[in-house]
């Protein structure tokens, strides 16, 4: 349900979801402040817009190898460290783990196709303002589209450690320097053996 468990502010651990659960649904973590780890069950397939956003000391999260959809804003301001975004996942909506401090890799795997932005998400970028976010692997060989960039602006990763890389496939290195958004971080662009 949405809006479920807002603003719980005592609220410290989930691990226990029922197995039939397929949907975190919109808000339903939100402003849990004292909400340190979930384990979400593998039946669930999409977690959606702001699930947990703004639960800032949400450090350990497992994710459902289900999984399929990651809403715009799910773990934005959370304190998640590293990320291993599951095989299943085809989409990454706008401002997911945006602000998301203490960040400092991301694996986005293959079968990604988009990151997108939602109506009212347009400038929130997946991981902007990921301070501390140095090392990004993109497992796509065809590069995810950014819909909302077409432009030539692209802010998805905006504000990330200076040092950043963005290891795509060797082969698809070149495709990723052309490709609308991804044209933005050309120069950090690495072909990388997965």
């Amino acid at each position: 349900s949405e809006w479920m468990f807002y603003g719980c502010s005592s609220l410290t651990t989930i691990v226990d979801f029922p197995e039939s659960v397929e949907v975190i649904g919109a808000h339903a973590f939100e402003n849990c402040s004292a909400l340190t780890g979930i384990v979400i069950p593998n039946t669930v397939e999409n977690i959606s817009d702001s699930a947990f956003a703004g639960c800032s000391v949400l450090a350990n999260v497992e994710l459902s190898t289900a999984l399929v959809n990651i809403g715009s804003n799910a773990f934005n301001g959370t304190a998640v460290k590293v990320i291993e975004i599951p095989y299943g996942v085809e989409n990454i909506g706008a401002g997911a783990f945006a602000g998301c401090t203490s960040l400092t890799s991301i694996t986005i795997p293959q079968n990604v196709t988009g990151i997108y932005g939602g109506p009212y998400y347009d400038y929130d970028g997946a991981f902007e303002g990921c301070k501390a976010l140095n090392t990004v692997y993109c497992k796509p060989t065809t590069p995810p589209s950014l819909p909302k960039y077409n432009t030539g602006n692209c802010w998805i990763f905006s504000n990330n450690a200076p040092e950043r890389k963005i290891y795509v496939p060797k082969e698809s290195v070149d495709a990723y320097k052309k490709a609308n958004g991804w044209k933005v971080y050309a120069e950090d662009i690495v072909g990388y053996e997965f």
